[in-house]
């Protein structure tokens, strides 16, 4: 048995951050990705989003892949996406994505942070949301993927 804790939160655009994720659609989203998250092994915490990115909390089991565990979000989603809503303009994801742990003592606020993402992006674009993320957690990033 292996005792651990992996919380990371996860966010990632639509292509070209397409604002193509209404309401409807991303509350049904949601719960597919909670399923998706279940269905291999790891614990759903908080997803939510905008028109054009998500937010993810979860915990992931040890014996799973990050990057695989996104690729297969980001397949099974956009399968969903394409063929129960094929009018909504969805192409896909954007292939990047960025990942930030996080612990047990900072998840109430970053619940109140995800929880918040409709007001928030009021006075933030998502682009300069996710380089904040990316300052904050001291990750080094490219530009060129920020447009």
């Amino acid at each position: 048995m292996a005792y651990y804790r992996n919380q990371q939160h996860i966010v990632y655009s639509t292509k070209n951050r397409r604002k193509t994720l209404n309401k409807q659609v991303r509350t049904q989203l949601y719960s597919v990705i909670g399923q998706i998250l279940k269905d291999h092994k790891c614990k759903p915490i908080l997803i939510n989003g905008v028109e054009d990115h998500l937010h993810i909390l979860c915990e992931i089991h040890p014996t799973i892949s990050i990057s695989n565990l996104i690729k297969a979000i980001k397949i099974e989603s956009s399968k969903y996406l394409k063929s129960k809503f094929p009018t909504s303009g969805f192409e896909g994801w954007q292939e990047s994505y960025g990942i930030f742990s996080f612990d047990k003592s900072r998840q109430d606020g970053l619940c109140k942070y995800v929880l918040n993402q409709e007001e928030h992006h009021k006075q933030l674009s998502s682009s300069d949301e996710l380089k904040g993320l990316l300052i904050e957690h001291e990750i080094e990033y490219d530009p060129k993927y920020f447009f």
